[in-house]
Protein backbone atom coordinates (compact mmCIF):
# COMPACT_ATOMS: atom_id res chain seq x y z
CA UNK A 1 0.00 0.00 0.00
CA UNK A 2 1.45 3.49 -0.95
CA UNK A 3 2.51 5.63 1.95
CA UNK A 4 0.48 8.35 3.36
CA UNK A 5 0.19 11.35 1.37
CA UNK A 6 1.40 13.31 4.51
CA UNK A 7 4.29 11.52 5.25
CA UNK A 8 5.88 11.89 1.89
CA UNK A 9 5.43 15.50 0.71
CA UNK A 10 4.30 17.10 4.44
CA UNK A 11 4.34 15.08 7.57
CA UNK A 12 7.79 16.28 9.18
CA UNK A 13 9.99 13.09 10.77
CA UNK A 14 11.73 12.91 13.80
CA UNK A 15 15.38 13.20 12.58
CA UNK A 16 14.41 16.05 10.17
CA UNK A 17 14.95 19.46 12.57
CA UNK A 18 18.81 18.31 12.62
CA UNK A 19 20.10 16.09 9.93
CA UNK A 20 22.26 17.84 7.47
CA UNK A 21 25.74 18.44 7.85
CA UNK A 22 26.64 16.44 10.84
CA UNK A 23 23.04 15.49 12.04
CA UNK A 24 21.26 17.49 14.39
CA UNK A 25 21.39 21.06 15.40
CA UNK A 26 19.37 21.24 18.08
CA UNK A 27 20.08 20.74 21.63
CA UNK A 28 18.14 21.69 25.10
CA UNK A 29 18.30 21.80 28.91
CA UNK A 30 20.81 21.32 31.33
CA UNK A 31 18.91 22.15 34.53
CA UNK A 32 20.17 18.26 35.55
CA UNK A 33 23.49 20.01 36.84
CA UNK A 34 23.35 18.98 40.30
CA UNK A 35 23.27 15.01 39.33
CA UNK A 36 25.48 15.46 36.20
CA UNK A 37 28.36 14.27 37.66
CA UNK A 38 26.71 10.87 39.13
CA UNK A 39 24.99 10.33 35.09
CA UNK A 40 28.83 10.94 33.94
CA UNK A 41 30.28 7.93 36.71
CA UNK A 42 27.37 5.96 35.40
CA UNK A 43 28.22 6.47 31.80
CA UNK A 44 31.99 5.47 32.03
CA UNK A 45 31.47 2.41 34.36
CA UNK A 46 29.01 1.47 31.08
CA UNK A 47 31.68 2.40 28.62
CA UNK A 48 34.29 0.37 29.79
CA UNK A 49 32.32 -2.81 29.74
CA UNK A 50 31.49 -1.37 25.88
CA UNK A 51 34.72 -0.74 24.99
CA UNK A 52 36.34 -4.06 24.23
CA UNK A 53 32.75 -5.03 22.73
CA UNK A 54 32.30 -2.30 19.36
CA UNK A 55 35.28 0.38 19.40
CA UNK A 56 33.05 2.38 17.46
CA UNK A 57 30.70 2.63 20.54
CA UNK A 58 33.46 3.61 22.80
CA UNK A 59 34.52 5.79 20.50
CA UNK A 60 31.05 7.39 20.64
CA UNK A 61 31.33 7.37 24.44
CA UNK A 62 34.64 9.06 24.47
CA UNK A 63 33.05 11.58 22.47
CA UNK A 64 30.47 11.98 24.81
CA UNK A 65 32.25 11.86 28.13
CA UNK A 66 34.66 15.01 26.33
CA UNK A 67 31.09 17.19 25.84
CA UNK A 68 30.21 16.20 28.72
CA UNK A 69 33.31 17.36 30.59
CA UNK A 70 33.16 20.96 28.57
CA UNK A 71 29.77 21.41 29.65
CA UNK A 72 30.16 21.06 33.40
CA UNK A 73 32.40 24.23 33.18
CA UNK A 74 30.18 25.80 30.30
CA UNK A 75 26.91 24.95 31.04
CA UNK A 76 25.09 26.73 28.26
CA UNK A 77 28.26 25.74 25.43
CA UNK A 78 25.91 25.80 22.46
CA UNK A 79 28.56 23.81 20.46
CA UNK A 80 29.01 21.18 23.51
CA UNK A 81 24.98 21.20 23.69
CA UNK A 82 24.58 20.14 20.21
CA UNK A 83 27.64 17.46 19.93
CA UNK A 84 26.36 15.93 22.98
CA UNK A 85 22.61 15.39 21.19
CA UNK A 86 24.13 14.40 18.17
CA UNK A 87 26.22 11.90 19.40
CA UNK A 88 23.52 10.52 21.81
CA UNK A 89 21.44 10.33 18.80
CA UNK A 90 24.21 8.53 17.15
CA UNK A 91 23.61 5.97 20.44
CA UNK A 92 19.91 5.88 20.06
CA UNK A 93 20.02 7.03 23.40
CA UNK A 94 16.88 9.05 23.39
CA UNK A 95 16.24 9.85 27.17
CA UNK A 96 20.40 10.82 26.93
CA UNK A 97 19.45 12.99 24.00
CA UNK A 98 16.29 14.80 25.52
CA UNK A 99 19.32 16.31 28.39
CA UNK A 100 20.65 18.83 26.08
CA UNK A 101 18.01 19.00 24.03
CA UNK A 102 15.52 20.47 26.75
CA UNK A 103 18.57 23.00 27.48
CA UNK A 104 18.90 24.82 23.65
CA UNK A 105 15.08 24.73 23.72
CA UNK A 106 15.00 27.03 27.00
CA UNK A 107 17.86 29.70 25.81
CA UNK A 108 16.56 29.26 22.25
CA UNK A 109 13.07 30.26 22.53
CA UNK A 110 13.21 31.95 19.18
CA UNK A 111 13.54 28.22 17.77
CA UNK A 112 10.67 26.47 17.47
CA UNK A 113 12.40 24.05 16.20
CA UNK A 114 13.88 22.64 19.15
CA UNK A 115 10.32 22.38 21.01
CA UNK A 116 9.33 20.62 18.11
CA UNK A 117 12.44 17.57 18.39
CA UNK A 118 12.11 17.80 22.10
CA UNK A 119 8.67 16.83 21.85
CA UNK A 120 9.39 14.38 19.65
CA UNK A 121 12.09 12.72 21.67
CA UNK A 122 10.04 12.32 24.78
CA UNK A 123 7.17 10.71 22.49
CA UNK A 124 9.42 8.13 21.71
CA UNK A 125 10.86 7.60 25.09
CA UNK A 126 7.04 7.22 26.31
CA UNK A 127 7.16 10.78 28.21
CA UNK A 128 3.68 11.60 26.78
CA UNK A 129 3.32 14.41 29.58
CA UNK A 130 6.13 15.87 28.53
CA UNK A 131 5.97 15.85 25.07
CA UNK A 132 2.66 17.52 25.08
CA UNK A 133 4.24 19.87 26.81
CA UNK A 134 6.60 21.02 24.47
CA UNK A 135 3.97 21.08 21.50
CA UNK A 136 1.75 23.28 23.42
CA UNK A 137 4.00 25.84 24.60
CA UNK A 138 4.55 26.31 21.27
CA UNK A 139 0.76 26.18 20.23
CA UNK A 140 0.13 28.92 23.17
CA UNK A 141 1.73 31.44 20.98
CA UNK A 142 1.63 30.12 17.12
CA UNK A 143 -1.35 27.90 17.27
CA UNK A 144 -1.31 27.38 13.55
CA UNK A 145 2.31 26.02 13.89
CA UNK A 146 1.80 22.72 11.35
CA UNK A 147 4.77 21.41 13.03
CA UNK A 148 3.17 21.68 16.14
CA UNK A 149 0.19 20.25 15.37
CA UNK A 150 1.19 17.23 13.34
CA UNK A 151 3.40 16.33 16.65
CA UNK A 152 0.22 16.54 18.47
CA UNK A 153 -1.68 14.59 16.22
CA UNK A 154 0.88 12.15 16.48
CA UNK A 155 0.77 11.87 20.27
CA UNK A 156 -2.62 11.66 20.35
CA UNK A 157 -2.83 8.82 17.82
CA UNK A 158 0.04 6.76 19.31
CA UNK A 159 -2.22 7.53 22.67
CA UNK A 160 -5.51 6.12 20.53
CA UNK A 161 -7.25 9.33 20.95
CA UNK A 162 -8.29 9.85 17.53
CA UNK A 163 -11.21 12.11 18.48
CA UNK A 164 -8.80 14.62 20.25
CA UNK A 165 -6.96 14.51 17.29
CA UNK A 166 -9.52 15.53 14.96
CA UNK A 167 -11.24 18.33 17.83
CA UNK A 168 -7.57 19.94 17.36
CA UNK A 169 -7.38 19.96 13.69
CA UNK A 170 -11.33 21.11 13.30
CA UNK A 171 -10.54 24.04 15.81
CA UNK A 172 -7.29 25.28 14.65
CA UNK A 173 -8.90 25.12 11.14
CA UNK A 174 -11.70 27.17 12.52
CA UNK A 175 -9.39 29.56 14.57
CA UNK A 176 -7.49 30.48 11.23
CA UNK A 177 -10.98 31.92 10.12
CA UNK A 178 -11.46 34.27 12.68
CA UNK A 179 -11.22 37.88 12.62
CA UNK A 180 -7.45 39.59 14.14
CA UNK A 181 -7.46 42.19 16.96
CA UNK A 182 -7.54 44.99 14.15
CA UNK A 183 -10.97 42.86 13.04
CA UNK A 184 -9.06 41.91 9.46
CA UNK A 185 -8.60 38.26 8.60
CA UNK A 186 -5.69 37.09 6.85
CA UNK A 187 -5.52 33.19 6.20
CA UNK A 188 -2.68 31.42 5.03
CA UNK A 189 -3.71 29.34 2.34
CA UNK A 190 -0.73 26.93 2.05
CA UNK A 191 -0.99 26.42 6.17
CA UNK A 192 -4.99 25.49 5.83
CA UNK A 193 -4.34 22.95 3.58
CA UNK A 194 -1.74 21.39 5.40
CA UNK A 195 -3.68 21.00 8.14
CA UNK A 196 -6.54 20.06 6.08
CA UNK A 197 -4.32 17.26 4.79
CA UNK A 198 -3.38 16.39 8.51
CA UNK A 199 -6.97 15.96 9.47
CA UNK A 200 -7.78 14.19 6.28
CA UNK A 201 -5.29 11.63 7.10
CA UNK A 202 -6.60 11.00 10.30
CA UNK A 203 -10.01 10.33 9.00
CA UNK A 204 -8.11 7.71 6.73
CA UNK A 205 -6.04 6.45 9.41
CA UNK A 206 -9.88 5.68 11.06
CA UNK A 207 -11.81 4.58 8.08
CA UNK A 208 -14.21 7.47 7.99
CA UNK A 209 -13.08 7.60 3.92
CA UNK A 210 -16.16 9.83 2.90
CA UNK A 211 -15.16 12.61 5.58
CA UNK A 212 -11.32 12.22 4.08
CA UNK A 213 -12.59 13.10 0.77
CA UNK A 214 -14.90 16.05 1.49
CA UNK A 215 -12.22 17.50 3.45
CA UNK A 216 -9.79 17.23 0.43
CA UNK A 217 -12.29 18.67 -1.85
CA UNK A 218 -12.51 21.40 0.64
CA UNK A 219 -8.49 21.99 1.05
CA UNK A 220 -8.65 21.57 -3.39
CA UNK A 221 -11.34 24.38 -3.77
CA UNK A 222 -9.38 26.93 -1.01
CA UNK A 223 -6.40 26.06 -2.82
CA UNK A 224 -6.53 24.93 -6.34
CA UNK A 225 -2.85 24.94 -6.96
CA UNK A 226 -1.99 22.37 -4.38
CA UNK A 227 -1.40 18.99 -5.90
CA UNK A 228 -1.63 17.72 -2.16
CA UNK A 229 -4.95 17.50 -1.67
CA UNK A 230 -5.82 16.07 -4.98
CA UNK A 231 -3.02 13.45 -4.82
CA UNK A 232 -4.49 12.21 -1.56
CA UNK A 233 -7.66 11.58 -2.85
CA UNK A 234 -6.45 10.01 -5.12
CA UNK A 235 -4.57 7.71 -3.49
CA UNK A 236 -7.64 7.13 -1.44
CA UNK A 237 -9.45 6.63 -4.17
CA UNK A 238 -7.27 3.89 -5.65
CA UNK A 239 -6.60 1.88 -2.05
CA UNK A 240 -10.60 1.62 -1.93
CA UNK A 241 -10.41 -0.21 -5.15
CA UNK A 242 -11.76 2.61 -7.47
CA UNK A 243 -8.62 2.81 -9.52
CA UNK A 244 -10.52 4.40 -12.60
CA UNK A 245 -11.72 6.76 -10.19
CA UNK A 246 -8.87 7.58 -9.09
CA UNK A 247 -6.81 7.69 -12.62
CA UNK A 248 -8.22 11.53 -13.06
CA UNK A 249 -7.20 12.97 -9.83
CA UNK A 250 -3.15 11.16 -10.33
CA UNK A 251 -3.25 12.89 -13.64
CA UNK A 252 -4.33 16.93 -12.33
CA UNK A 253 -1.65 15.89 -9.17
CA UNK A 254 0.87 15.14 -11.84
CA UNK A 255 0.15 18.62 -13.66
CA UNK A 256 0.22 20.64 -10.35
CA UNK A 257 2.86 18.78 -8.69
CA UNK A 258 6.60 20.38 -8.85
CA UNK A 259 9.04 18.63 -11.38
CA UNK A 260 10.74 16.64 -8.35
CA UNK A 261 7.26 14.89 -7.48
CA UNK A 262 5.71 14.13 -10.72
CA UNK A 263 7.91 10.61 -11.48
CA UNK A 264 7.20 9.35 -7.49
CA UNK A 265 3.33 10.51 -8.24
CA UNK A 266 3.50 8.32 -11.61
CA UNK A 267 4.89 5.49 -9.82
CA UNK A 268 1.68 5.50 -7.59
CA UNK A 269 -0.47 5.84 -10.00
CA UNK A 270 -2.29 3.31 -12.30
CA UNK A 271 -1.11 4.27 -15.51
CA UNK A 272 -0.92 1.80 -18.80
CA UNK A 273 1.64 2.79 -21.55
CA UNK A 274 -0.95 4.49 -23.82
CA UNK A 275 -2.29 6.54 -20.78
CA UNK A 276 2.08 7.74 -19.76
CA UNK A 277 2.22 8.60 -23.18
CA UNK A 278 -0.63 10.88 -22.77
CA UNK A 279 0.32 11.96 -19.49
CA UNK A 280 3.30 13.56 -21.27
CA UNK A 281 1.23 15.43 -23.71
CA UNK A 282 -0.69 16.73 -20.98
CA UNK A 283 2.80 18.10 -19.08
CA UNK A 284 3.50 19.95 -22.13
CA UNK A 285 0.48 21.91 -21.72
CA UNK A 286 0.77 25.05 -20.17
CA UNK A 287 -2.43 25.16 -18.34
CA UNK A 288 -2.44 22.63 -15.59
CA UNK A 289 -5.66 20.24 -15.53
CA UNK A 290 -8.51 19.69 -13.04
CA UNK A 291 -9.64 16.22 -12.74
CA UNK A 292 -13.00 17.77 -14.00
CA UNK A 293 -11.24 18.65 -17.21
CA UNK A 294 -10.06 15.04 -17.64
CA UNK A 295 -12.80 13.50 -17.06
CA UNK A 296 -14.71 15.34 -20.07
CA UNK A 297 -12.18 15.71 -21.99
CA UNK A 298 -13.73 14.84 -25.56
CA UNK A 299 -12.08 11.37 -27.18
CA UNK A 300 -9.82 11.68 -30.09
Amino acid sequence: MNPPVIEQYYRPRLWVYGLSGGLFLLAGALWFLPALDQRIMARRAVAIVEVAEDPAIAALEKEAQSYEVWLEKEPTNEKALRGLLEVRLKQDDIAGAAIPLETLARLRGDNPDYLILLGQVKQKAKDYEGSAAAFKKILLTEPANTKALQGMVDLMLEQNRPEGAISLLQQSLKDMGKPKEDQTIQIDSEKVTSIQLMLGQVYVDQQRITEAIAIYDQATAINKTDFRPVLAKAIVLKNQGKADEAKPFFTSAIALAPAKYKDQIKDMAIFDEVELEALEAIEAQEEPVTPESVETAPAE
